[in-house]
């Protein structure tokens, strides 16, 4: 029995130390669009190029987490050069590059990818300044880990905190916060479909949302998101009498449509937990005609004609607002995951600011 166990540990081994050998070719015939090996890098300079000539797909491939297993040596000597000679525009266009890489990663991004990205940061806010594309591209950053639910790596640096501590009054830093906070509440349990009865106002969450997002609309009055935000978590803690000036407020504003339609939505919200049946069924009914396809405020109908025992009638509603799937006509999708929908829009204005000649969207 001695002998097959020991027979059997020696075909395991040869058989792994084939597989290890394969890997290895394989890694090593892995190439490059300009046929170099990824694990060589030697281009790096050029592959920025690459990347801002256009060509950003090939180029954030070749940095990606599916091959980066470690930081290479050319990686490393350019970061030590370029970081001594002050090029910013350079760190700039890196930095994006290396960004790009882990949004395309879909485990979240190598580590390699992570701690270049760290000390690009470290070295562009010298004096923990935050310039406008460093605000930028930490709203970009969040925007990207809002809509992944918060999956970092362990002891992940929290560029939001640096950013606020260098520009505590800035509005849209400000929202992020709010945002942020607005969905750990959820995550932590939290339903925002469910009356707040037994929940605490002091839930720490939700008060660290009010928190940023009341310094937000002091900021900057007419960011609007902020304001419906508000709005919105005020509905979370109880605080109905602050989410109906909230929502007045709002209404001062213009305002986009899928911000419009969430406004009706937590105004038909506010009234039918205030018992006011007939101007929810209002504040619905306008919902859906400003977003004909959403699903949410239809299925609210659905709920209140339940509630009121037609039982047929929301039966038929509920199955019309369901005759749609695309859940992303409904902006109330979108507004869950916090500042996602931002993503696209922060990352293609900071290609421009670089100069990257592409406007295609993310790389996933």
């Amino acid at each position: 029995m001695t002998a097959n166990v020991v027979s059997r540990a020696r075909a395991v081994a040869v058989l792994l130390t084939a597989v290890y050998a394969l890997a290895a070719t394989m890694h090593a015939q892995n190439r490059r669009p300009d046929n170099t090996p990824v694990d060589d890098f030697a281009g790096y300079p050029a592959l920025i190029e690459q990347y801002r000539n256009g060509q950003t797909k090939q180029a954030v491939e070749a940095v990606s987490g599916r091959t980066m297993f470690r930081i290479p040596d050319a990686i490393d000597d350019w970061l030590d050069q370029t970081i001594r000679e002050r090029k910013v525009d350079l760190l700039r266009t890196a930095l994006l590059l290396h960004t790009e890489a882990i949004f395309k990663d879909d485990r979240g991004g190598s580590l390699p990818n992570r701690e270049i990205v760290r000390l690009l940061f470290k070295a562009l806010a010298q004096d923990d300044k935050i310039d406008g594309f460093l605000q930028r591209w930490v709203l970009l950053w969040e925007s990207f880990h809002q809509g992944m639910i918060f999956v970092l790596p362990r002891n992940s640096p929290d560029y939001l905190e640096m950013a606020l501590l260098a520009e505590p009054q800035n509005a849209d830093l400000l929202l992020a916060a709010g945002a942020r906070h607005e969905m750990r509440w959820w995550k932590a349990g939290g339903n925002p479909q469910r009356d707040p009865a037994g929940r605490s106002s002091t839930d720490e969450s939700l008060t660290k949302a009010i928190h940023y997002l009341r310094r937000s609309v002091a900021a900057d009055a007419a960011l609007a998101e902020a304001r419906l935000r508000l709005a919105h978590v005020h509905l979370l803690a109880g605080e109905d009498a602050a989410a109906a000036d909230d929502l007045r407020e709002l209404s001062k504003l213009q305002v986009p449509v899928p911000l419009r339609y969430l406004a009706l939505l937590f105004t038909g919200r506010l009234k039918e937990r205030s018992g006011d049946r007939a101007g929810a069924i209002e504040s619905y009914e306008a919902a859906t005609k400003v977003v004909p396809l959403a699903q949410a405020a239809r299925l609210a109908l659905a709920r209140i004609a339940f509630a009121d025992g037609s039982r047929d009638d929301a039966a038929r509603i509920a199955t019309d607002a369901f005759r749609n799937t695309d859940s992303g006509s409904d902006p109330w999708w979108w507004y869950v995951h916090g500042l996602f929908w931002h993503l696209d829009y922060q990352l293609n204005a900071l290609r421009t600011r670089v100069q990257v000649r592409t406007s295609a969207e993310v790389p996933r």
